[in-house]
């Protein structure tokens, strides 16, 4: 990458030299020529080498979060990973590669524009590298001072990310309670303290224009007055001097270019450290489990032990018991017994100690995917997705349609289907909001349904459904899940009337283990007491 000075300096002596010759004109279009096919060639390998790096942190970073700890996500607000996929990576796409190039080119130009009058005038190189070399310390002084505030800026900026996606989140809680002005107030605090840091990176840039604008002023002035004193060529000091002035306009320009790029650059390593996440231990098994595993449904917890985080306090602690396969099983107990947690241990979310059995088969020693692949989740929340009703139900296409409107029939919702626009491709919004919550959690009970997995979960799912809804829920898990092991927390002790087994937790343990029946009879015992509480007994 030659700058235009260079080739303006040789065609000048080349025609001061030879300006009587017709092969002047031919050397000097063969080397335009050439100059503009290789600026071209330039330019497109370089924004595409760009674009590729960008699109490779991208997908790397995808795959890195996709893998990581839940750890991970309860310790770093929604803001600031959006942070990271909206502005971070809208810079590396969009800004820096033409940054880059244009701080690149500028940068030599100036260097080269700078040394230019030391070919017409030697006496002149003991001006220009003192005067380089402060304005290199001045840039480097800047660059490091502004690339951390624009790091700061960017931290400051995730809180505002942060706090727009909980408002919106939570509009209508906040418009029922009359809460607008708070919430509002506290928007304008955290972009206050954005704009702080944001008002730090454009005075820095102030700072190195002006001791930028002295240098070059100085370096203009002892060029022109050695020049006059010392050039003996007229053309060569005209040039010298036309060099130094564009040399002046474009310094500024160009460190304040490469301050952008060194900014940028900061996007760039904010990216780079959410590619390099902790996955999930078991990522890193590839052991598969046998061929139609599960088959029953047998469950096993053989001293198992679990915290949230490495040197975090235990919630479930040497827990041992059996599940037999085809049983309901329903988990009792206070908040913070450790219920969610026993979840948490069967899904592997985190690892935890000792062993998990499912039909004889660890499942620490077989990769994390294939032991999800197995559970089926129905949690007090539905969960659902922007996209196809059809997409909903099966993620994967691996069912017909009639499939599909089987499971819709046995849930009740055929009738509902039908009457929508499109029927099974009717377009959900985010999270189901165009349905009710029952339609929503009746939806996922078919997704469940459909997966005919031989151990599903049921995490209070009719905690905010109407009666009837309830009343299919229950009905639909008794006549269909009769093959498969159902495990039920319950906060209401009426939705484990019909369990086979009941199993109260305290304090992370097994306390007591039985039948309904047999734990009714115990006057001393946690769940008769539980029961007492929520007159269950009458």
């Amino acid at each position: 990458m030659v700058s235009p000075n260079i080739w303006l300096y040789f065609m000048t002596k080349m025609t001061l030299e030879n300006q009587h010759k017709p092969i002047t004109l031919v050397i000097y279009a063969s080397l335009a020529s050439a100059a503009l096919g290789l600026a071209i060639i330039r330019g497109y390998v370089f924004i595409y080498v760009c674009l590729k790096a960008a699109e490779s942190l991208h997908n790397r970073m995808v795959s890195s979060l996709l893998q990581a700890l839940v750890l991970f996500f309860d310790t770093n607000p929604a803001g600031r990973i959006l942070n990271r996929f909206s502005k971070d990576i809208g810079a590396i796409d969009d800004l820096l590669p033409k940054i880059f190039l244009l701080a690149t080119q500028m940068m030599l130009f100036v260097f080269t524009a700078a040394i230019l009058p030391s070919f017409t005038n030697a006496w002149l190189v003991l001006v220009t590298i003192p005067i380089f070399l402060i304005f290199a310390y001045l840039g480097w002084y800047y660059l490091k001072t502004s690339r951390e505030l624009k790091r700061l800026e960017s931290i400051c900026r995730s809180p505002v990310f942060s706090h727009f996606s909980e408002t919106l989140t939570g509009l209508d809680t906040i418009r029922t309670r009359k809460r607008e002005t708070d919430f509002i107030e506290k928007f304008y605090q955290y972009q206050d303290h954005h704009n702080q840091a944001y008002s730090l990176v454009l005075a820095s840039g102030r700072w190195i224009g002006a001791r930028g604008d002295l240098l070059c002023s100085v370096f203009i002035a002892v060029v022109a007055l050695l020049t006059i004193l010392l050039s003996q060529n007229p053309a060569l000091a005209g040039l010298a001097l036309a060099s130094v002035i564009e040399t002046s306009n474009l310094s500024n320009y160009a460190v304040r270019q490469f301050s952008e790029v060194e900014n940028f650059m900061t996007s760039v390593q904010r990216v780079m450290a959410y590619t390099s996440l902790d996955p999930e231990p078991g990522y890193k098994i590839k052991a598969l489990p046998p061929i139609n595993w599960p088959h029953n449904g047998h469950v096993s917890f053989r001293n198992v032990v679990m915290r949230y985080y490495p040197g975090g306090p235990q919630v479930l602690k040497n827990l041992c018991f059996e599940i037999s396969g085809k049983t309901r099983v329903g988990i009792v107990g206070r908040t913070g017994d450790g219920k969610s947690s026993l979840v948490a241990a069967i899904l592997r979310m985190p690892e935890s100690e000792g062993n998990i059995i499912i039909d004889d088969v660890p499942i620490k020693d077989i990769q994390l995917q294939e032991t999800r692949r197995c559970i089926s989740v129905l949690s007090q929340s539905p969960v659902l997705f922007s996209g196809t009703l059809r997409k909903n139900l099966d993620p994967l296409d691996n069912h017909s349609d009639v499939e599909l409107w089987q499971v819709l029939q046995e849930v009740k919702l055929s009738s509902l289907v039908e009457s929508l626009e499109g029927q099974l491709d009717f377009s959900l919004l985010e999270r189901g909001e165009n349905l009710s919550v029952g339609e929503r959690q009746l939806i996922c009970l078919a997704r469940t349904l459909l997966q005919q997995s031989k151990i599903v979960i049921l995490d209070e799912p009719t905690a905010h459904v109407d009666p009837n809804t309830e009343k299919t829920i229950w009905s639909t898990v008794r006549e269909k899940l009769k093959n498969s092991t159902v495990i039920i927390i319950a906060h209401r002790l009426n939705t484990v009337k019909d369990c086979d087994i009941i199993m109260v937790l305290r304090e992370g343990q097994v306390a007591e283990l039985g039948t309904i029946d047999s734990l009714l009879a115990r006057k001393e015992g946690i769940f008769y007491q539980m029961a007492s509480s929520q007159n269950f007994l009458f």
